[in-house]
């Protein structure tokens, strides 16, 4: 039921929080987050209307809009409450995909130059 499901996503959220609080002090920092997003939530590179981007080159901005949607304080830092907070309504999967989907223009790779043969 929705309890069961809260508990779980509140398990789950836990998890990820300890996933990216590499030094287990129940504080996250941007270069957490950017390690964490990359090594989990960005792969390879994305088609969108046939442009090709790399989600690689969003993991800056992306970390800079979690961060301050999650409410980091003055210090650049998210404790597991505040993260949990967040959490309940939002999660750094969607918010990864939402952001490529919105932004991808800023980072759509200029297409090769053309070899003119003489």
């Amino acid at each position: 039921g929705v309890l069961t499901d809260h508990k779980s996503r509140n398990i789950s959220n836990k998890a990820a929080f300890r996933s990216i609080d590499t030094c287990g002090k129940g504080r996250i920092n941007a270069n957490m987050l950017t390690k964490y997003i990359t090594k989990y939530l960005v792969r390879g590179r994305d088609e969108f209307e046939y442009k090709s981007v790399r989600r690689q080159d969003m993991v800056a901005d992306i970390v800079k809009e979690a961060m301050a949607q999650m409410g980091a304080d003055e210090d650049g830092v998210v404790t597991m409450g505040t993260f949990m907070c967040w959490s309940r309504k939002n999660d750094l999967d969607a918010l990864v995909n939402d952001f490529a989907a919105q932004h991808f223009m800023d980072y759509v790779e200029p297409p090769p130059l053309e070899r003119t043969t003489a």
